[in-house]
């Protein structure tokens, strides 16, 4: 395909960029759920245009995202060609980047596929086990039924970043405070980081921790992530927040 658009554009060899491709984007698996299940959904609509499809994909909305949402997304671009609306570069503190480039990594299992894959794009995993369906130097934390879907730490290895999806996609177990509170004390004791996403925090409703900092000593150790998906129903702008809350044990 690039041969093809190349001679329609007068591009010769001497031409074409000598910057490497990331071949870490070669080591990615064709194993996330959602697009063969979009294509699927779209083969049976042609097939059978009358059917009425119950989707079990990947959960996107319905409808378009509200006008509140929308204008006030707008205003904030529009302040920035104001004096008082513009921001310029952010703060020192704020831009720098908090992890190394060589890190071990530990996952849920099963886990939120995204953070397998931007993991292995970044080069932090090994190569793809097709007998396992795992990648190598990755630490694979399982959850299983036995266990209340949360993961054995007695027999986890150290890595240097944890993440750890709570509600769990996809499983929808919501950790305990007291199974929250073992996950922050083997971080503490690892000298580990947590990268605690709670997308799905807003479905709790048995009295669980909503957030990681319900948790004594979680701000030493531990970063929040969230999404906008979930508990304001709207997708495909990319949008959430980080909660830091010092990491005060960071060097």
């Amino acid at each position: 395909m690039f041969g093809q658009f190349a001679e329609l554009q007068g591009i010769t060899d001497h031409h074409r960029t000598k910057v490497a491709r990331n071949v870490n984007l070669e080591r990615l698996h064709k194993n996330y759920l959602f697009p063969e299940i979009s294509a699927r959904e779209l083969e049976h609509i042609e097939k059978y245009p009358d059917a009425k499809i119950i989707s079990l994909g990947i959960g996107d909305t319905t409808q378009p995202i509200p006008d509140i949402v929308a204008n006030t997304m707008s205003k904030f671009a529009r302040d920035l060609s104001t004096l008082k609306g513009s921001r310029g570069y952010g703060a020192e503190q704020g831009n720098k980047l908090l992890l190394g480039s060589k890190v071990s990594i530990a996952v849920q299992d099963p886990n939120f596929q995204a953070y397998m894959d931007s993991t292995v794009i970044i080069g932090q995993s090994g190569e793809f086990q097709e007998n396992t369906s795992k990648y190598k130097n990755v630490e694979y934390m399982t959850c299983k039924p036995e266990n209340n879907f949360f993961p054995d730490l007695s027999t986890a290895s150290r890595t240097d970043i944890i993440f750890f999806c709570n509600p769990n996609n996809p499983t929808g177990h919501a950790a305990s405070s007291k199974q929250l509170k073992r996950l922050v004390e083997f971080a503490k004791t690892n000298g580990s980081i947590i990268v605690y996403a709670s997308a799905y925090a807003a479905f709790i409703t048995d009295g669980s921790p909503r957030s990681i900092y319900e948790i004594p000593g979680a701000k030493e150790v531990a970063i929040e992530i969230s999404s906008f998906s979930k508990i304001a129903g709207f997708t495909g702008i990319r949008l959430g927040w980080t909660i830091l809350k010092w990491l005060s044990s960071y060097p």
